[in-house]
């Protein structure tokens, strides 16, 4: 059930302003450096935003993610039930334990790495113990803030670090430091945002998505090549950052010949096709059954007649 988090006796230095610095330029001196955060996060703060209680001002939830270096990945989140009302905080405990629960199950390596907040009805004196509890499992947490409100026309989404201020040794609020973030997504979600962002009404069938791939391919390939003829004639600076990454990639593409593509491609098809008539053929035996069952059912209504 919910419980009432402890009165902290760290406080929040100041109004809000003051309490939330930024120093999105610089990056921190020790701790994570950079705050990377995967699509699906943001997927689901705006759906627990869009779902959250009449009169609630804003839902707050935990991140699970891992240290990559100085790198902080941040791959998914949840919702944890919560309320805030007469300078008291009520944090179901109990719900994130059983939720963080199921998740190791499917992502042992993931842990919790902090918090997030909707955005709207922040409170400082909240916001230091939700800082506390989020991060009493894992060593320098995030606080990642998205502005479901949609401030200036856009989803905002920042991300801050925790640092305790000390006045004679002796630790009296704590501060919120805002720290470099990005969205960083896979192939796979690439693709699932890209047909969000459209609009297409549903899946693009296989040769529509090999269509698709195949077009957004020879797109980079003539942007590479661009860059390339611009380096070699002289019109373009040379990056070395870049000649690497070409290199990197160049290196990953299996050497095959034409026969060879060919004959691995005409493979590649075939297979497709014959899950197709598999699956086509599946749904035929499947009508063809429901229609006798629904003929017998009725021969015997008529028999019991």
């Amino acid at each position: 059930g919910a419980r009432r988090l402890a009165e902290s006796p760290l406080g929040v230095a100041g109004e809000r302003g003051a309490a939330m610095t930024s120093s999105a330029a610089v990056p921190t001196a020790d701790g994570f450096a950079l705050c990377s955060v995967h699509p699906v996060v943001l997927f689901t703060v705006t759906d627990s935003y869009t779902r959250r209680a009449a009169g609630q001002p804003r839902v707050v939830g935990a991140l699970l993610g891992s240290r990559e270096g100085r790198k902080l990945v941040v791959r998914q989140a949840y919702t944890v039930p919560h309320s805030e009302a007469n300078e008291q905080v009520m944090l179901d405990i109990d719900y994130h334990t059983v939720m963080l629960d199921m998740h190791r199950k499917c992502a042992p390596g993931d842990q919790v790495v902090g918090w997030w907040s909707s955005g709207g009805g922040e409170n400082p004196g909240s916001d230091a113990l939700f800082q506390q509890f989020f991060t009493s499992q894992v060593e320098d947490g995030v606080y990642l803030q998205v502005d479901t409100a949609l401030s200036g026309g856009r989803m905002a989404v920042k991300c801050y670090k925790a640092e305790s201020m000390v006045l004679d040794e002796e630790e009296v609020a704590t501060g919120f430091t805002e720290v470099p973030c990005k969205v960083q997504m896979e192939e796979a979600e690439r693709v699932g945002t890209d047909l969000l962002k459209g609009d297409s009404e549903g899946l693009p069938s296989d040769m529509g998505g090999l269509e698709e791939s195949v077009k957004r391919l020879q797109k980079m390939v003539e942007t590479v090549y661009q860059y390339v003829d611009g380096v070699c004639s002289g019109r373009i600076e040379p990056n070395a950052l870049i000649g690497q990454q070409l290199s990197s990639t160049l290196d990953s593409v299996p050497r095959l010949g034409k026969e060879a593509f060919e004959r691995l491609y005409t493979d590649s098809m075939q297979d497709v096709l014959l899950s197709q008539y598999l699956a086509k053929l599946t749904d035929a035996q499947l009508a063809l059954a429901e229609k006798l069952a629904a003929q017998q059912q009725q021969q015997g209504a008529g028999a019991s007649i």
